[in-house]
């Protein structure tokens, strides 16, 4: 016995574990023992009722539990003392180490809570003669099964004291006489004998499932056909015919020896995968599928119609394959070997003339690694060409002889289309072709896009080869040049380098490697091209008119080849023509004409040249803000509309004639005078000449 002091939180407890002594006679002693203890609250022996749990632990501070928890409830503690029995179980002492953790409340309730330290729970002087096996004291459920071996017995440890001999048999020690034989077999090894008859044969008779026999002679018996039944065989080595069933949804899990079976229910209720639908499965062990390396294969009309195949490298401990092919449609659909991640997902056939219905018959394949093909059939996802690395990330949605070989390519549907530059799209169409990199062809039939980011929209036989150019559709027109943009019928922006083919084929060059870059142009349906002549151009091709206009209908009358919703226009032969209905006006006021003409003759005028555009010339008028800090027209200073300009003119010739024509009417007055004046002196002179007779 030993005493051992515990304190937690107020809590003082003296531990006392003794063992419960044998009785005087031969009997099992069982697996319970006392346990005694001192508990002290807050420094006083406690006196009152308390809640014990006990648990075993295999170390002194480990977490791993041996054996249950005990939990006694409302243990009398008198004067801090307390016993109590403990029952672990007969399979907690075989030898190892263990301590003892106790957790202690007030019966009222509350939390448990743990002591500390654990004690060691060491033996008793009984436990120590349990090393010796008492008589009768070992029987068959007292051993288990492998425990003792021939090593654990020294030599004739085992006699007849120890064994149960209603178990055990003990050593034969009878004999018997001659012409007898053993009958029995006693607990004690002792025999009955019994004594042989004797006499002659004189006949076999063949019994019941035998066959053969007679009186005289050798005589043979054998076994008569159908001779053996459950009677005769031995269940241990002979199978009893087999007569059990099992119900529908359950299979034969167990035949017995009799013939009955034990049976069986998966995880779904039937045997194998329910044609109509499954519950309760577990998709770690319930699955379709192989465990090996092998492909797992689905056909149809016995022809194989879907194809899951693992694929290298390997990943991971166990080594599982990283990802798999998967193989639908046609059984004439292929990966090239070496290739992972791919996905053919139908569609396909042998190649030949093999659908009675359609022409140029070939296979869906993929080629490159991670290349997928939606359906359709001659359709190809990588170049098959090179390695099987280096056009990965290929897709064809389906159609009929599409092939994305670059990188990450796509082609959506359609026929003969061919997406080769990288990250590049055809969406659909027919003999389409995106081969620059990131280019995109919408559909349509016979269009390219070779420009790096260039785009073709649609329409037919439109080429797009500058950097980021665009076609968006029509007939026969070329963007070649790097951020051109070009529509409707032949409209051609010169490209920087002559081109293979397509629309920009033949078209005269513009700048070197850019071509005329950021050139606009729109061409109408005339059969001529249209062709750009330098960069950052803006040209349209309008023979029936250009209209520029708000929200009003479209209209461009006879004459007219650009005209306005404001009524501005200019004509076919070249007018600008200012929109000036009374209609469109307001807010009219006199002006004094000849303050007009004033101001314009103080107005400075110079020879100037815009700053953007010296290669225009000189030009010869007013400053913007001189002009209307002149006369205050337009909406600031910074522009000199026609319309002004013209009004300022008209009003100073105004302003000018009225000058003029007060100015005559003074000549003219001035001169009725002079020629009054004139005459009156003509009288003067004819009068004087008179008087003196003088000829004039």
């Amino acid at each position: 016995m030993r005493r051992i002091r515990f304190h937690s939180a107020g809590w003082l407890l003296a531990l006392c574990i003794a063992a419960a002594l044998p009785a005087a006679h031969a009997q099992s002693v069982g697996s319970a023992f006392t346990y005694q203890g001192e508990l002290r609250a807050a420094g006083s022996p406690a006196n009152a009722a308390y809640d014990f749990q006990f648990r075993l632990f295999n170390s002194a501070g480990g977490a791993t539990q041996v054996g249950p928890t005990l939990t006694l409830a409302g243990v009398s503690v008198i004067n801090g003392l307390f016993s109590v029995p403990l029952d672990f179980g007969p399979a907690q002492f075989a030898g190892d180490a263990q301590w003892l953790e106790i957790s202690v409340r007030p019966a009222t309730g509350g939390a448990f809570e743990t002591l500390v330290p654990r004690t060691a729970v060491t033996p008793t002087p009984y436990a120590l003669g349990a090393v010796a096996a008492l008589a009768n004291s070992v029987t068959g459920t007292s051993i288990v099964d492998g425990s003792v071996q021939a090593g654990d017995l020294a030599a004739g440890a085992v006699g007849t004291t120890q064994i149960n001999a209603a178990q055990v048999q003990r050593r034969i020690n009878g004999t018997c006489a001659a012409l007898q034989g053993v009958q029995s077999i006693g607990q004690d090894g002792t025999v009955v004998c019994g004594t042989f008859g004797s006499g002659t044969i004189t006949g076999v008779t063949a019994g019941t499932g035998l066959a053969g026999g007679g009186t005289t002679g050798s005589v043979t018996l054998g076994i008569a056909a159908g001779g053996v039944g459950s009677t005769q065989i031995n269940p241990a080595q002979v199978q009893a015919r087999v007569t059990g069933t099992c119900a529908a949804g359950q299979y034969v899990r167990e035949v017995n020896q009799n013939g009955t079976v034990v049976c069986g229910t998966d995880a779904t209720g039937t045997s194998g995968w329910s044609l109509t639908g499954n519950a309760g499965t577990n998709p770690a062990t319930n699955f379709i599928g192989t465990t090996d390396a092998q492909a797992f294969v689905v056909r149809t009309a016995n022809a194989r119609s879907l194809r899951i195949e693992p694929s290298s490298p390997t990943f991971g401990t166990p080594a599982l394959p990283i990802t798999t092919n998967t193989i639908g449609g046609s059984h004439a659909n292929n990966v090239t070997p070496g290739v992972r991640g791919a996905t053919i997902a139908g569609g396909g056939v042998p190649t030949g003339d093999s659908d009675p219905d359609n022409l140029d018959e070939a296979p869906n394949q993929v080629t490159d690694h991670y290349g997928t093909v939606g359906g359709g059939y001659a359709n190809r996802a990588g170049d098959n060409a090179g390695t099987i690395a280096d056009r990965p990330w290929a897709t064809v949605g389906g159609g009929v002889r599409n092939a994305a070989s670059g990188i990450v390519s796509t082609v959506g549907g359609g026929g003969n289309n061919a997406a080769s530059g990288i990250v590049s799209t055809v969406a659909g169409g027919i003999s389409n072709t995106a081969s620059g990199t990131q280019s995109t062809v919408g559909g349509g039939i016979g269009n390219v896009a070779s420009g790096i980011v260039s785009t073709v929209g649609g329409g037919e036989s439109n080429t797009a080869s500058g950097i980021r150019s665009t076609v968006s559709g029509g007939f026969d027109n070329c963007a070649g040049g790097d951020g051109s943009w070009a529509g409707g019928s032949r409209a051609k922006v010169r490209p920087g380098t002559a081109a293979a083919g397509g629309a920009c084929f033949g078209v005269s060059l513009g700048l070197a490697d850019t071509g005329d870059a950021g050139t606009f142009v729109w061409a109408d349906s005339q059969i001529a091209s249209f062709v750009s002549t330098g960069s950052n151009q803006f040209l349209v091709r309008a023979a029936g008119g250009i209209y520029l206009g708000t929200d009003s209908p479209v209209s461009i009358p006879a004459g007219r080849f650009i005209n306005t919703s404001t009524g501005a226009h200019l004509t076919t032969g070249g007018t600008w023509t200012n929109a000036s209905s009374r209609a469109l006006k307001t807010a009219f006021e006199a002006i004094d004409a000849g303050d007009v003409l004033s101001r314009l003759l103080a107005l400075p005028l110079t020879r100037w040249q815009y700053r953007g555009s010296p290669a225009e010339g000189v030009h010869l008028g007013p400053i913007a803000e001189d002009f209307h800090a002149a006369f205050g027209l337009g909406a600031d200073g910074r522009a000199i509309s026609t319309v002004d300009a013209s009004g300022v003119a008209l009003a100073a010739i105004q302003g000018l004639n009225a000058k003029l024509e007060s100015e005559r009417d003074a000549l003219s007055e001035r001169v009725e005078r002079l020629d009054a004046e004139n005459a009156a002196l003509r009288a003067r002179l004819e009068a004087i000449e008179a008087r003196l007779g003088s000829p004039r």
